[in-house]
């Protein structure tokens, strides 16, 4: 007798589905299930007639504008819907003029009538920071930094400069690159809300591609000659050089990155006369990445979750680079064996749809 339940089945039919249920929860209690993610890459690609800014999104190509013998994306950044990318087009003027893309709708940042390149993209706020630099009328190149299209000079008009990377914290504004004064070595340098500070002594040639900021502390990536010769990777946290595991002669570091209580560097080395491989430090201790028979060189590292993106290229057994992507130390190849191709950022997200606008030829 069931005291209780007019349905004696019905207790039999419950018992067995929460003996069922009961495993999965249980299951899924325990184990982390990793979300769907876009994994955006930008480089170029080699068309028949020109160099194409190329866009990979989840590994499938999208060319950017039209192309010219330097064009090039060489940033990405997303935030909420929109996608900002910072790169390179010529034009009927000039053969390199700094170019953004919004959701693949292109303005040109440079005047147009000089040299000008952009290296990298920030957005926060509603506002959106591109770093780079522009020939001068004396003819070396400046340091810029546009906010929103409005150009501000960071540089000494007469010194030789560029702004490499930008990075947004709170209300402060991070930028790293070099300057080199006439007849002077370079000097990797750090601005911050305009105001810069060196990091090399300038006695040898040094430069800093990448700055990432988390909570007080600020961190760069670059690299600095030796007095015997080679240049050597050099990682800064406020200030003071860090130690990069066998980075020795001729290395570099390109980009940083810091996950929670890890620092991710990458970079490459040479190891032989015309050929490098990719590098990736964490902590300060190499890590391995694959796909290096022909020459590599990591140029972006992304984190997003326990996963490690890199971005960069190598050479094919037919002597062409071609685009390659790590994840957590695997190789994909994104561009063809037939064309030349390169990857200079990565950027990784929870999966949302954009709307992209056509390419328009300015």
């Amino acid at each position: 007798m069931m005291d209780g339940l007019s349905m004696p089945g019905m207790s039999r039919h419950l018992i067995v589905f929460m003996a069922t249920l009961m495993p999965m929860m249980l299951f899924n209690a325990g184990c982390k299930i990793k979300e769907r993610v876009d994994v955006y890459v930008v480089g170029y690609e080699n068309g028949q007639n020109a160099r194409v800014p190329t866009l990979w999104r989840n590994g499938k190509p999208l060319g950017l504008g039209y192309g010219s013998d330097r064009a090039d994306a060489r940033a990405v950044y997303v935030s909420g819907r929109d996608l900002h990318i910072a790169g390179i087009e010529g034009n009927s003027q000039v053969r390199a003029v700094a170019r953004l893309w919004k959701n693949g709708g292109a303005q040109y940042l440079g005047s147009g009538e000089r040299i000008s390149y952009a290296f990298s993209v920030f957005a926060s706020t509603g506002d959106v920071f591109v770093a780079g630099h522009e020939q001068s009328r004396q003819g070396n190149p400046v340091a810029r930094l546009w906010r929103n299209g409005v150009a501000q000079s960071l540089g000494n008009e007469n010194n030789e400069s560029s702004a490499l990377s930008v990075f947004v914290y709170g209300q402060d504004v991070f930028v790293a690159g070099y300057e080199k004064a006439p007849k002077k070595m370079g000097a990797a340098k750090l601005w911050k809300n305009g105001a810069g500070t060196y990091l090399s002594d300038g006695s040898r040639d040094a430069s800093a591609s990448s700055v990432y900021v988390s909570g007080s502390d600020v961190y760069v990536a670059g690299h600095e000659y030796t007095d015997e010769g080679p240049h050597v990777a050099r990682l800064w946290k406020n200030g003071l050089l860090q130690s990069l595991d066998g980075a020795n002669g001729w290395t570099a570091a390109n980009s940083v990155f810091v996950s929670g209580d890890d620092v991710f560097v990458a970079g490459y080395e040479r190891v032989s006369p015309g050929k490098t491989v990719a590098r990736l430090w964490k902590n300060g201790e190499e890590q391995s990445l694959g796909g290096e028979g022909h020459g590599t060189v990591a140029r972006s590292v992304f984190v997003f979750g326990d996963d490690v993106f890199v971005a960069g290229e190598g050479q094919t057994a037919e002597g062409k680079n071609s685009a390659i992507l790590w994840k957590n130390g695997i190789a994909q190849r994104l561009g063809t064996e037939s064309a030349d191709s390169g990857a200079n950022s990565v950027f990784v997200r929870r999966r949302q749809a954009f709307r992209m606008q056509p390419n328009i030829k300015r």
